[in-house]
């Protein structure tokens, strides 16, 4: 179950090879709304309170919801920001911590929140409100070497 919905959401997060800073932007706007949205869907929530619940008997639950889903999402950021930082779109650390702090303006707290049924999942405008805005930190962040801030 859990490799198939990951083998879905995979899918609908490919991101496109970019040649300029628009198109980074938008490109990274539009994985991180349809992330927000897969993530925190309530069959996904639904696996996370599985994985933690069954972390201490069966801890494969979590490390499969780990390596098909987290893991695979990270590889596919870090390897869009590699190529992005190469080109000189993005530049100032490594795509590894750049793909950590993108994760972390994105999500915030709130995939804790919907785990823990403290909030309904993200509307799609709230989604893309909170997919825009760790975009725009992020390039605030690492700037282009051409065109600094």
């Amino acid at each position: 179950m859990i490799a198939g919905r990951s083998a879905r959401m995979r899918q609908s997060l490919a991101l496109p090879a970019v040649a300029d800073l628009a198109a980074l932007a938008a490109a990274l706007a539009s994985f991180g709304a349809t992330l927000i949205k897969e993530i925190c869907h309530p069959t996904v929530a639904a696996l996370f309170r599985l994985a933690i619940l069954e972390a201490e008997r069966s801890p494969e639950v979590a490390r499969a919801l780990d390596e098909n889903g987290r893991t695979a999402n990270r590889t596919a950021l870090v390897e869009f920001l590699t190529h992005a930082h190469a080109g000189g779109l993005i530049g100032g650390a490594e795509p590894e911590v750049m793909a950590s702090q993108f994760f972390s303006l994105l999500f915030g707290d709130v995939l804790l929140r919907v785990t823990m049924r403290v909030i309904e999942a993200p509307s799609a405008r709230e989604a893309t409100h909170r997919a825009r805005a760790a975009t725009t930190t992020l390039l605030k962040l690492y700037p282009s070497r051409s065109n600094p801030p």
